[in-house]
């Protein structure tokens, strides 16, 4: 899956639950990464979880991205909530 950031973002990515850093990525940035599922925050929110090749993981708001190209199981996820 490959997605665009639509604003510049500081995010925060885990490497373990015990370990995370905070990296600030330009408005424009594209990943290449792996939809994991819906991680639910604070107050019930859902937000899509997000896993890079090397096994971390992050978060981001729906409208911080945009999706260049998709994969079914974020499709059917994002149809749910």
């Amino acid at each position: 899956m490959e997605i665009k950031l639509n604003q510049d973002s500081e995010i925060v990515v885990y490497d373990t639950a015990e370990e995370s850093v905070e990296e600030f990525y330009s408005k424009g940035h594209i990943f290449d990464v792996d939809y994991v599922g819906m991680s639910t925050s604070v107050g019930g929110v859902k937000f899509p979880q997000f896993q890079n090749g090397d096994g971390s993981v992050f978060i981001l708001s729906t409208d911080a991205f945009e999706v260049i190209e998709t994969c079914d199981n974020y499709e059917v996820d994002l149809e749910e909530h």
